[in-house]
């Protein structure tokens, strides 16, 4: 998911096998977070 304020960004939430490369067997991700000052997730 990507949000501004509370509205859903366009093109979110995305397809965590094909948009990251996640194995089939996996079926959630409990959290992630990005941070842009570091650029780092």
């Amino acid at each position: 998911w990507a949000v501004k304020g509370q509205d859903v960004l366009y093109g979110y939430p995305k397809d965590i096998h094909r948009s990251f490369g996640f194995p089939s067997t996996v079926k959630n991700i409990d959290a992630a977070v990005s941070e842009e000052d570091t650029g780092k997730t």
